[in-house]
Parts: C-alpha cells; sequence; structure tokens
C-alpha cells in the first residue's frame, strides 16, 4: 500500500512537473515572440509615454519658436527705431553744418560787396 503510494506520488509529482514545464516553455515562447500580454501591456505604455514625449517636445518647439520669432520682431523694431533717430540726428547736424556755411558765404560776399573796388585799406 505504501509502495503504491509512493509510485502515485512520484506519477503525480512528474505530472504536475511536466505540466509546470509546458507551462513555462509556453511562457517563455510568448516572451520571446513579444505575444506575452504583460510585456503587450509593457509596450503599450512605452508607446504612449513616447507618443506623450513627443507631443510635449512638438508643443515645447512651437513655443519656442513662437518667442524666438517674438523676439525677433521685437529686436528688428528696436533697430528700426534707432535706424530712424539716427538718421535724423545726421539729417539735423548736417542742415545745421550746411546752414552755418550759408551764412559764412553770405557774410563774406557781403563783406566783399562793401568794400569800395580801386580803394585799399591801410
Amino acid at each position: 500500500m505504501l509502495k503504491e503510494i509512493e509510485e502515485e506520488f512520484a506519477k503525480l509529482r512528474d505530472r504536475i512537473f511536466a505540466e509546470r514545464s509546458a507551462e513555462i516553455i509556453h511562457e517563455q515562447n510568448l516572451v520571446t515572440s513579444n505575444a506575452h500580454p504583460d510585456i503587450q501591456k509593457l509596450f503599450i505604455d512605452l508607446e504612449r509615454n513616447r507618443a506623450e514625449r513627443i507631443h510635449r517636445a512638438k508643443v515645447t518647439r512651437k513655443y519656442r519658436l513662437q518667442e524666438i520669432i517674438r523676439k525677433y520682431d521685437v529686436e528688428a523694431e528696436i533697430v528700426k527705431r534707432q535706424f530712424l533717430a539716427d538718421r535724423g540726428m545726421v539729417r539735423e547736424t548736417l542742415i545745421a553744418e550746411l546752414t552755418a556755411q550759408w551764412f559764412q558765404i553770405h557774410r563774406e560776399k557781403r563783406a566783399m560787396e562793401m568794400c569800395v573796388p580801386g580803394m585799399l585799406l591801410i
């Protein structure tokens, strides 16, 4: 009777071992073929995270590009205004110099016209 129980136990142990080995081999095959449900969940999570990072990167790039364009526009406006101001100052300076030269020429001309020809000043 004890021998029968031992034989039944050994058969049961062998059958459990074989079933467990088959389950492990099946799990291993699922893992190597990327068909395991847990791996599929991980891949889905990874893809979702990747898509979210790409979306955030695109949004960040869009806002950074808008900021760069805005800064460029502001700098271009500042440069334009500074150019116009400098141009106005140069123009005023040139007009003032030309006006001073014009008056100097006319003073010299009047002085020359006031001189009597043929008379020398001693």
